[in-house]
């Protein structure tokens, strides 16, 4: 048992599991990632959850369960509260796009003179169905209003042109896969951290491809980066492996608006007709939640020895994946696009 100082100033018997879950409260009242309270404190992942779970429920540190909190707020102050927090920290005047069970106890302080521990905040926050979650990035470069509009009208309207002419609905984009690996956590002894070797060089391939709503995938593998005659390469290979019409879309990027693709585009729009995906919005992109197949799913933690074995592997990888178009339905259904219904045949 060790005497520690308690919020008063007065010093207070605590056993060193006390004091690290008091502690432990205060940061996760601080909005830290709770892998991040386990790390400095010195205890189990499990632990630091547990805490989180009892915090929900309105124990405090001391185990003791919290009575009548949600009383002291009416349901319009409720109501007032959550339009507070839906507006956002920064509209209410933080610099930083971060609700704390601190910062929401100030708010209620100001806001309806209510005072408030931050622990039994996290009671009123589950009460009222909210829950601490890893924001979104989006970039601020994106026009919502433009998105929105090119959903409801310019998207509808393509689909219907590329349905009236039996066309190939394609989604197309660029990646590109590195020699240094995607790392991501493995199984070890405790204590005992693993090590991978690779290469400090970073050596890297390109991959241009095009899914169908289908899960059909079509794909080019380069070494280095891409350009303007690469994309006029992989068209044409579309061309040769698609019977028909192809109706793609893909994003703005420089080499799709190079002046030898703008002539190819032309000179082959009897069969291909390509529209823009606005910019700024990976989520439309179907062919996008390939990569992320590709590179959080399939290749996390391979450390290739040379280029021509990255190339092999990623080769390998995406035969793997256009060989099982089911799987690739469902991949490519994590886009927000609405896609049309599966039509064809395994």
């Amino acid at each position: 048992m060790t005497s520690r100082k308690a919020d008063s100033g007065s010093y207070e018997k605590l056993s060193e599991m006390e004091w690290k879950r008091k502690k432990g409260y205060r940061m996760l009242e601080n909005g830290l990632r709770k892998s991040e309270i386990a790390k400095k404190l010195r205890v189990d992942r499990k632990t630091v959850y547990n805490w989180s779970a009892r915090m929900e429920k309105g124990i405090d540190w001391k185990n003791r369960k919290q009575r009548g909190a949600e009383s002291r707020l009416s349901a319009g102050q409720k109501c007032d509260l959550k339009k507070i927090i839906d507006a956002g920290p920064r509209e209410y005047g933080y610099d930083t796009d971060l609700w704390t069970l601190k910062r929401i106890a100030d708010v209620i302080m100001k806001e309806f003179d209510v005072h408030y521990n931050p622990t039994y905040v996290w009671w009123i926050l589950h009460e009222l169905n909210y829950s601490s979650q890893m924001p979104v990035a989006v970039s601020i470069e994106k026009d919502p209003a433009y998105v929105k509009e090119w959903l409801e009208k310019n998207y509808p309207e393509y689909m219907k042109e590329a349905k009236e002419n039996n066309a190939t609905i394609l989604f197309q984009d660029e990646s590109g896969v590195q020699s240094r690996p995607n790392v991501r956590k493995t199984w070890s002894r405790r204590g005992k951290r693993p090590v991978m070797r690779v290469k400090e060089r970073r050596d890297r391939i390109s991959i241009s491809s095009a899914v169908t709503p289908d899960g059909d995938l079509y794909f080019m593998i380069k070494e280095g980066s891409m350009n303007g005659d690469d994309t006029i390469i992989f068209l044409e290979q579309l061309l040769s492996e698609i019977n028909g019409f192809l109706y793609m879309f893909w994003d703005n990027i420089m080499i799709h608006r190079s002046t030898g693709v703008k002539a190819f585009l032309g000179a082959h729009n009897d069969r291909l007709i390509t529209r823009r995906i606005p910019a700024y919005s990976p989520e439309l992109n179907p062919d996008e939640f390939v990569w992320n197949a590709l590179k959080y799913q399939e290749l996390p933690n391979f450390c290739p020895t040379n280029l021509d074995d990255l190339k092999s592997k990623v080769t390998f990888t995406m035969n793997r994946l256009k060989s099982d178009p089911q799987k690739l339905r469902n991949i490519i259904r994590g886009s927000s696009l609405p896609l049309p219904p599966f039509m064809g045949k395994d």
